[in-house]
């Protein structure tokens, strides 16, 4: 609305010379505010494109996208425009609050992506946190190791049932008494080791290790690229099976943002109940001459 608006500024001042009645127009400091905000509210415009529920993007789109907006909002806290920097104040305490939950699944996402994994954490993080950078790194990746921890106590205990299930291994049940039951809990130990994986900071370092993907400006589908790659980190390609789906929010932005399908809104509250009634049968009245012809 801002950038049509902007477009016909002279139109505007010719419609007041024309118009009598025209006794709104905007001065050179309206124009000036309009262009500015309009300015810093495209960030959001692209965000809300990207996070539209039309494209549903994977979880490894939403961290640069949001690290962009905490920081536009800084920028915006030390604007000499004092309705500028009131906005951005109201702005930032909604965001904080919501970034001190979803941070560490963002980061998550993140280092998912073979394109950037911890790079994109060392470039971000430092800009928004300042010295505490280094901080908020080690949480992050301390948060991704007790998630693989959990993922890879998860697989074993999968493993073991199964092992313990399979008719053609019967170690299992080869003791039996309680005298034996310290055999039988041996064997299921043995199985369980036998069994185990790579222990999960092998995995996770050999990934990191690795070099990253050139970030090209083609479509990259990263759920393929998981899937090629399972044999090679299995309890990682668990992780991004269950973390890249998750969407940045449970309502679709052109949902939220459109009022189609509200028959009975707050803007539409003042119809009398005899009204509406009356609407809703003359409604049922034409619908039955329409199927009737």
């Amino acid at each position: 609305m801002l950038q049509v608006a902007i477009q016909y500024k002279e139109v505007f001042d010719r419609l007041s010379q024309r118009e009598s009645q025209y006794k709104a127009l905007s001065n050179a400091h309206d124009w000036q505010m309009a262009n500015e905000i309009c300015q810093k509210l495209e960030i959001f415009y692209d965000v809300t494109l990207l996070f539209s529920g039309t494209s549903y993007p994977t979880a490894n789109h939403f961290f640069s996208k949001v690290c962009q907006i905490k920081l536009a909002l800084m920028e915006w806290l030390d604007s000499s425009n004092s309705i500028i920097h009131q906005m951005a104040a109201s702005m930032v305490l909604k965001f904080d609050k919501y970034w001190g939950v979803i941070s560490g699944v963002m980061a998550i996402g993140i280092v998912l992506d073979p394109r950037y994994k911890i790079d994109l954490l060392d470039y971000f993080f430092p800009q928004i946190y300042g010295d505490q950078s280094d901080c908020e790194i080690e949480k992050a990746k301390i948060l991704f190791k007790d998630l693989v921890r959990e993922y890879e106590i998860n697989m074993k205990g999968k493993k073991l049932v199964s092992s313990c299930q399979n008719p053609n291994i019967n170690i299992c049940q080869r003791f039996d008494g309680r005298k034996d039951a310290w055999r039988r809990d041996f064997a299921k130990h043995h199985i369980a080791k036998k069994s185990e994986p790579s222990n999960y900071k092998l995995e996770l370092d050999y990934y990191l290790e690795e070099p990253t993907l050139p970030d090209s400006d083609e479509e990259f589908d990263i759920s393929v690229w998981w899937k090629a790659n399972g044999l090679k980190y299995p309890i990682l390609q668990m992780i991004a099976r269950d973390f890249l789906v998750i969407p940045i929010s449970i309502v679709a932005s052109e949902s939220s943002f459109s009022i189609g399908g509200r028959f009975l809104t707050p803007h539409h509250s003042r119809l009398q109940p005899d009204t509406l009634e009356a609407l809703m049968c003359v409604q049922d009245w034409l619908w039955t001459d329409i199927e009737g012809n």
